[in-house]
């Protein structure tokens, strides 16, 4: 469904994973990544940003949440329960306020700039959508 030069399952761009990937190879929403969910240039489990760490970790290398850190709950601008930036929600969020690793938006998994369910990039519906709306 809707990829571009890609050959996954849903909405991938230069991808080979099952949904929503751009440039990458993981599960869900991953760009230029190849982790299980929302991770941006990282290879983690879930929502990390140029890392390599289990969750919501921006150039860094700990367990949750920090930023050029490597510890256990570093939040940087925030003020929420778990390593937010910028943000204040339940988890790994950056500059938004939704329950899992969003990036600019505020969904429940690994959106950028989106605010739907999966790994949506600039769009806002339920799979995995690139600059569309289907």
């Amino acid at each position: 469904m809707g990829t571009l030069f890609g050959s996954a399952k849903m909405g991938t761009l230069f991808g080979s994973a099952k949904m929503g990937t751009l440039f990458g190879s993981a599960k869900m929403g991953t760009l230029f990544g190849s982790a299980k969910m929302g991770t941006l240039f990282g290879s983690a489990k879930m929502g990390t940003l140029f890392g390599s760490a289990k969750m919501g970790t921006l150039f860094g290398s700990a367990k949750m949440g920090t930023l050029f850190g490597s510890a256990k709950r570093r939040t940087l601008f925030g003020s929420a329960k778990r390593r937010t930036l910028f943000g204040s929600a339940k988890r790994r969020t950056l500059f938004g306020s939704a329950k899992r690793r969003t990036l600019f938006g505020s969904a429940k998994m690994g959106t950028l700039f989106g605010s739907a369910k999966m790994g949506t990039l600039f769009g806002s519906d339920q799979r995995i959508i690139l600059f569309g709306s289907y």
